[in-house]
């Protein structure tokens, strides 16, 4: 295991690296860091180099949110270890990133594998699962942060595991910053979504059967816009099923990429 520092405009960031084989970046959730990947690391380090960042904003990353620099920092992170292609393993917000950096850089991308993932574009017509993202920004802003972390603690998207998960979501919970919030970043509302229908490289579209309804929805629609897209689900299982359900998304994942990569 190992660490690497990589400077940016505004901050550095923090990237790990363990494993060795065919280079697998793993883009986390909102709020989350590369902590949330332990259970991949461990499952999947034997075959694969895996590169795990904490994204701006997160963990211990120093750079300062802003989602439109972010397909920026894969290439800095791609630059640095000297990877020409990489398969990319995104979860929820860290999958509409991935989504984000395959379309414009497809050449850089061998698989695309997408966990409970948003999508630049697509968002359910009515659902009580969102995030309310309005709410956390008046909390941030007004200094409620403890107010904030035990409402988003308690949201449908982080329920699911065990007392040993809920500790794991509050610490990183409490490293994660709340920039992109207080800060009005406005990147994921501005950026032009992606032409799905144009995407050539191989995606897995993976989430929870007891995720939520806007989750789901994301998935079956990114399911059949993307050509060579696959859908599959992780039976009984929420939004941290990665978390939850090592075994099964370990399995998955090393499946795909086995499959897509020849």
């Amino acid at each position: 295991m190992a660490f690497k520092r990589i400077e940016t405009e505004n901050g550095s960031l923090t990237v790990r690296t363990e494993g060795t084989g065919p280079a697998v970046l793993l883009l986390h959730g909102w709020t989350l860091d590369g902590t949330m990947w332990e259970p991949q690391i461990a499952g999947l380090k034997e075959d694969y180099r895996l590169i795990v960042p904490d994204r701006r904003g997160h963990g211990r990353s120093e750079a300062v949110s802003d989602a439109s620099l972010e397909v920026g920092d894969i290439l800095r992170i791609l630059d640095a270890f000297d990877v020409g292609t990489v398969a990319i393993v995104g979860m929820s917000q860290g999958g509409r990133i991935g989504l984000r950096f395959s379309a414009l850089h497809s050449d850089r991308v061998r698989a695309l594998v997408l966990l409970g993932s948003s999508a630049d574009g697509i968002a359910a017509p009515d659902d009580p699962g969102a995030i309310p993202l309005a709410k956390y920004r008046a909390m941030l802003s007004a200094g409620e942060v403890e107010a904030f972390r035990r409402d988003w603690l308690g949201h449908p998207l982080m329920q699911g595991g065990d007392a040993d998960l809920a500790r794991q979501c509050r610490e990183m919970v409490t490293r994660y910053r709340g920039e992109d919030l207080t800060m009005a970043d406005t990147a994921n509302a501005l950026l032009p979504p992606p032409d799905y229908a144009r995407f050539e490289t191989p995606v897995l579209v993976l989430c929870g059967s007891r995720d939520t309804a806007g989750v789901r929805y994301v998935a079956d629609r990114l399911a059949s816009e993307i050509p060579a897209a696959q859908r599959a689900e992780i039976k009984d299982a929420g939004h941290l099923f990665n978390l939850t359900h090592p075994a099964q998304v370990n399995a998955a994942i090393a499946e795909f990429l086995q499959t897509a990569e020849g």
